[in-house]
Formats: structure tokens, sequence, C-alpha cells
């Protein structure tokens, strides 16, 4: 699996975690998981994964732990409003010697100032 298509699980209210192992995940699409209002975690855990579409996590008001696995992501790679109408409680894992600068990007397009952004 290298990426999940635009609007892949939009909508879906039965979703609840989701799960990306592929070693060679790189691309997670515009809108991927905007309004599963039931989705709770994601892990993406390829190290190669490089962009976060645009209203990604829009509208995922209970989703309350995401995990990135990855160094590649670069600013131009998250997409606007990837975090609009997330979680305020939200906790992002992300490698360690990247929680500042992912905190940064995330922030700038909708993480709420009250998730947490830490290491692992």
């Amino acid at each position: 699996l290298k990426s999940i298509s635009k609007a892949a699980f939009s909508g879906c209210t039965a979703l609840k975690k989701a799960s990306v192992a592929s070693p060679v995940f790189k691309v997670l699409g515009v809108r991927a998981f905007a309004s599963c209002t039931r989705l709770k975690s994601v892990s993406l855990a390829s190290p190669v994964f490089k962009k976060l579409g645009g209203k990604s996590f829009l509208d995922c008001a209970s989703l309350s732990k995401l995990t990135l696995k990855s160094t590649l992501l670069a600013q131009t790679g998250v997409g606007e409003q990837a975090f609009a109408g997330s979680s305020p409680a939200m906790q992002v894992r992300v490698p360690t010697g990247f929680a500042k600068l992912y905190r940064k990007w995330f922030r700038a397009q909708g993480l709420a100032k009250t998730a947490r952004v830490t290491t692992f």
C-alpha cells in the first residue's frame, strides 16, 4: 500500500481505528478521513511517509491519538487545514527530535493549541 486516495474513508462514521503499517506508504490523500466522527486512533507507521493531504482529519472530533513514524514529512507535505475541527485533546506521537517542528506545522494547519505533540 503506497497511498490512501482522496476521500477514501470520508464520512465513514463506523470507523474507529486505522493503522497503516506498509513500509512503502507515502501519501494520505485529501479528506482521506474527513468527518469520520467516531475515529479515535490513527497510526501511520511507514518510515517514508511524506504527504498529509489537506483536510485529512477535518471534523474528526473524536480523534484522540495519531502516531506518525516518518522523519521525511516536510512542511510542504502538510496540507491545508489537515487538522481543522479535530479534537482539542488529541495526542500526536512523532519520532524523537521532531516534536517541535511537527507541532509548528500541524498547528498552522488547524491542530488545536491544547493538543499534545510528544515523541516516542
